[in-house]
């Protein structure tokens, strides 16, 4: 068997050989008597390679692994680069998103006034009330008074409509 029996590999799947054996972690420390050793992810990876050389592995599965490992790392860096991007992206809308809110308050304070004139047809709407308090017994008497506020509600309805 030899010397690449006697080091732990840093990989926590078996690598399939072409002799159909299944090299494991838990099957070199076995051989080995050496306890498992917990390493960190970023460890693992930068270690991988290193490690990769005191196992024997047929030539297109050593290049296989190399391979994943530099995929690995270069999607790591990409994916860095995306939420390094997508915070950025979301930093930019929240700022924009207040100044389009501070913009549309101030456009609305400027733009928009409530019309601030006076309830047409006061005076008559007055007598009317009056007229019916005085005479509750015989509302009939404030016809002439009704008549007035109708006639006045009328007017100032066709100039609001035009």
């Amino acid at each position: 068997m030899g010397a690449a029996q006697g080091k732990a590999v840093d990989m926590e799947e078996a690598l399939p050989l072409e002799t159909g054996v299944r090299v494991t972690q838990s099957l070199l420390q076995q051989l080995t008597g050496k306890a498992k050793t917990h390493v960190r992810p970023h460890q693992a990876a930068q270690g991988a390679a290193t490690s990769l050389a005191a196992v024997h592995l047929p030539p297109h599965l050593e290049q296989e692994v190399l391979a994943t490992l530099q995929r690995d790392k270069q999607l790591k860096r990409a994916l860095e680069r995306s939420t390094r991007a997508g915070a950025l992206l979301l930093k930019a809308e929240r700022e924009e998103v207040a100044q389009v809110d501070a913009l549309a308050e101030e456009l609305t304070q400027k733009e928009y006034r409530a019309p601030a004139r006076p309830p047409p047809c006061q005076a008559e709407r007055e007598a009317c009330l009056y007229c019916y308090q005085d005479n509750y017994q015989d509302p009939l008497r404030c016809a002439d008074k009704v008549e007035a506020f109708s006639q006045c509600a009328r007017q100032a309805h066709a100039a609001f409509v035009g």
